[in-house]
């Protein structure tokens, strides 16, 4: 019974606590009541929350880029192919043929070693976007969720009957500084996140502008120089949490 009782308080206060936040919630959206603001710290988490859509977009070129180039690889190997064969019916320009299928076959290998290369390009962007960054984002949201429980016990401390202000004040001074924490956290987040992106990047691009000058260039051994390159790169961190 005791047990039962227990069980129906912890779900009333979750109840009623859950309506206050959603009511905070609302009224900000309104305008209808004061929030907790810190400009500077709200400004870093949307610039965050930019930059995480455009590295989605980023990695969403990437994938349909390297699609298309599976694609490229596989027609001109098909195309070799092709070449190969009529040159076996064809006598009298079986040489043309021959020589176009190898130099088509040629093209096609250095698509496919261009494709490797990308793809770990697209895997380690994948991986900033889908993990690293929504660690640190969580913990914003989290931060966020903090904030309006705060303001709550705030307006509820300013409310409180003098039999119940003790109470409001020491829930109010628990909010506020599991808030401050969180933000704390967010911060360190920030800065081990730009130190972690901008490292792992860097070192991306600049092996595939080295594939790409390759490819371009018909370099078979750069080529495959640079797909071992961004093999042996470290994958980004999914988490930043110390």
């Amino acid at each position: 019974m005791a047990h039962v009782a227990y069980r129906f308080e912890s779900l009333k206060k979750w109840t009623i606590g859950t309506f206050k936040n959603s009511r905070q919630q609302l009224l900000e959206h309104m305008g209808k009541t004061d929030k907790t603001v810190d400009e500077v710290f709200e400004k870093e988490c949307e610039d965050l929350k930019e930059l995480h859509r455009r590295y989605g977009c980023l990695a969403s070129a990437a994938r349909d880029f390297t699609k298309i180039l599976t694609q490229l690889s596989q027609a001109e190997k098909n195309l070799a192919e092709s070449l190969q064969h009529l040159s076996v019916k064809e006598v009298a320009i079986k040489s043309q043929c021959t020589t176009t299928s190898e130099s088509m076959l040629r093209i096609a290998n250095h698509a496919a070693a261009l494709d490797n290369c990308l793809r770990y390009f697209q895997s380690a962007v994948e991986t900033l976007y889908s993990k690293t960054i929504v660690d640190t984002l969580e913990t914003i949201y989290a931060t966020e969720a903090a904030r309006i429980e705060f303001d709550v016990c705030r307006h509820d401390q300013a409310t409180a009957s003098p039999t119940a202000i003790h109470v409001a004040n020491e829930k109010a001074s628990v909010q506020r500084d599991k808030y401050e924490r969180l933000k704390d956290d967010v911060r360190v987040k920030l800065r081990l996140l730009e130190e972690n992106r901008i490292s792992v990047m860097a070192k991306q691009l600049e092996r595939l502008q080295t594939a790409l000058a390759a490819y371009f260039s018909g370099n078979a051994e750069l080529l495959a120089v640079a797909i071992e390159e961004l093999r042996s790169l470290n994958v980004p961190n999914s988490s930043l949490i110390l």
